[in-house]
Protein backbone atom coordinates (compact mmCIF):
# COMPACT_ATOMS: atom_id res chain seq x y z
CA UNK A 1 0.00 0.00 0.00
CA UNK A 2 0.93 3.76 -0.27
CA UNK A 3 0.28 6.17 2.32
CA UNK A 4 1.07 9.84 2.55
CA UNK A 5 0.80 12.18 5.47
CA UNK A 6 0.48 15.17 3.72
CA UNK A 7 -3.25 16.16 3.18
CA UNK A 8 -2.85 18.12 0.54
CA UNK A 9 -0.82 16.14 -2.34
CA UNK A 10 -2.19 13.81 -5.07
CA UNK A 11 -0.21 11.18 -5.56
CA UNK A 12 -0.09 9.51 -9.17
CA UNK A 13 1.57 5.73 -9.15
CA UNK A 14 3.34 4.52 -12.89
CA UNK A 15 4.42 0.97 -12.81
CA UNK A 16 5.48 0.04 -16.31
CA UNK A 17 6.92 -3.08 -17.71
CA UNK A 18 9.13 -0.97 -20.47
CA UNK A 19 6.41 -1.79 -22.82
CA UNK A 20 3.15 -0.78 -21.08
CA UNK A 21 1.99 0.45 -18.22
CA UNK A 22 0.78 -2.19 -15.67
CA UNK A 23 -0.80 0.36 -13.37
CA UNK A 24 -1.78 3.88 -14.41
CA UNK A 25 -3.73 5.25 -10.86
CA UNK A 26 -3.35 8.77 -9.81
CA UNK A 27 -4.50 9.08 -5.59
CA UNK A 28 -6.20 12.10 -4.49
CA UNK A 29 -4.91 14.19 -1.81
CA UNK A 30 -6.28 13.02 1.47
CA UNK A 31 -7.35 9.73 0.47
CA UNK A 32 -4.04 7.68 1.89
CA UNK A 33 -3.36 4.96 2.34
CA UNK A 34 -4.72 3.52 -0.51
CA UNK A 35 -4.11 -0.25 -1.29
CA UNK A 36 -3.57 -0.37 -5.35
CA UNK A 37 -4.10 -3.64 -7.22
CA UNK A 38 -2.10 -4.16 -9.57
CA UNK A 39 -2.36 -8.12 -10.90
CA UNK A 40 -0.26 -10.59 -11.37
CA UNK A 41 3.47 -9.68 -11.80
CA UNK A 42 5.56 -11.76 -14.11
CA UNK A 43 8.19 -14.18 -12.83
CA UNK A 44 11.80 -12.86 -13.03
CA UNK A 45 10.59 -9.58 -14.69
CA UNK A 46 11.95 -5.90 -13.58
CA UNK A 47 9.48 -3.29 -13.34
CA UNK A 48 9.44 0.83 -13.05
CA UNK A 49 7.55 2.71 -10.71
CA UNK A 50 7.37 5.96 -10.99
CA UNK A 51 5.59 8.21 -8.09
CA UNK A 52 4.78 11.90 -8.47
CA UNK A 53 2.89 14.66 -6.99
CA UNK A 54 1.39 17.66 -8.55
CA UNK A 55 3.97 20.19 -7.29
CA UNK A 56 6.56 18.18 -9.93
CA UNK A 57 7.93 16.31 -7.29
CA UNK A 58 9.18 12.55 -8.56
CA UNK A 59 10.09 9.45 -6.80
CA UNK A 60 11.43 6.94 -8.98
CA UNK A 61 13.21 3.28 -8.76
CA UNK A 62 12.95 -0.39 -10.09
CA UNK A 63 10.93 -3.31 -8.71
CA UNK A 64 12.27 -6.82 -9.22
CA UNK A 65 9.80 -9.59 -9.22
CA UNK A 66 11.33 -13.06 -8.30
CA UNK A 67 8.05 -14.81 -7.54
Amino acid sequence: YLESLSPRSTIHVTLSNGVENICDETIPAGSCPATLYIGALDSEQTYQLVLTNQFGDRLEGFVFSNI
